[in-house]
């Protein structure tokens, strides 16, 4: 799994101040990793309800990666 969405996942395993990082600065986060997101793995995240806890965010990361994901609900 060598995506971006696959490396964001792999950050925000290993250093548990990564969410707070993309919350902070989403683009600026991922631009200092070097990733490059595809159009829509960027319009996903950027749709993440942020006031939700880091392991709603985890699972849903996994179980909507790619399929349409509904962020905000």
């Amino acid at each position: 799994m060598n995506s971006g969405m696959s490396q964001i996942m792999e950050h925000w395993l290993a250093n548990p101040d990564f969410s707070n990082q993309l919350k902070d600065d989403l683009e600026g986060t991922i631009s200092s990793l070097g990733l490059e997101l595809k159009a829509e793995e960027l319009a996903m995240l950027r749709g993440i309800d942020w006031q939700i806890n880091d392991t709603e965010l985890q699972a849903r990361l996994n179980m909507d990666h790619g399929n349409n994901p509904t962020w905000g609900c």
